[in-house]
């Protein structure tokens, strides 16, 4: 989200506490789970973490949306006691994080017309999906302990040490960055950048 903004805080709007409706199958969150993706939006930045909704509703396509209070009205449920316990702990914190930027020190490009460009393509091969290889960069990245923006390829990418760029379908061998560093490119691979 950080990268959308140019490392501002956001919002984290309509969170589930609990379970989804909009999918085949929707399971309910784990125990904990809410919580970590709270404090994980949190320490990426934002200001604040909205759940939706806050009663069931009573009818209509979100009835089984999960919701802080059940269909029940009752505040003895996981989910109710779970939010609950977050809102003490996000007072006990109070605003020591608002407005915090975080910057990070590695740039997923994301860029939509290679995304285009390979969902229209007839080949080399139609088994590369766009998302999907900018995901594996990303979880990649994450795993091997780095900080990751994932921004449009017309960001300031000074402040990034390394760039990636997944399945660069639009960018030839040797061309250069507003960075100044040469980029790597692999065929319908990876762009990677490193910086000094």
């Amino acid at each position: 989200m950080r990268g959308l903004k140019d490392g501002a805080p956001f919002w984290l709007m309509e969170q589930t506490p609990s379970t989804t409706a909009c999918r085949d199958v929707n399971p309910l969150r784990r125990p904990g789970e809410l919580r970590l993706a709270t404090w994980q939006a949190i320490a990426y930045g934002a200001d604040a973490s909205l759940y939706f909704q806050m009663r069931a509703s009573r009818g209509a396509c979100e009835k089984y949306h999960g919701a802080v209070i059940g269909h029940a009205g009752r505040a003895d449920t996981r989910v109710f006691q779970e939010v609950a316990a977050l809102g003490e702990e996000l007072n006990a914190l109070g605003a020591a994080t608002l407005g915090a930027r975080t910057p990070a020190r590695t740039a997923l490009l994301f860029d939509w017309d290679s995304r285009w460009a390979l969902e229209i393509s007839d080949g080399p091969s139609r088994l590369v999906r766009y998302q999907e290889q900018v995901h594996a960069y990303y979880r990649a990245s994450r795993e091997a302990g780095a900080d990751v923006d994932v921004v449009p390829v017309t960001a300031d990418l000074t402040p990034a040490r390394l760039i990636a760029h997944a399945t660069a379908t639009d960018l030839l061998a040797g061309e250069r960055t507003d960075a100044g560093a040469p980029l790597t490119l692999e065929p319908l691979g990876v762009a990677v950048l490193r910086l000094q």
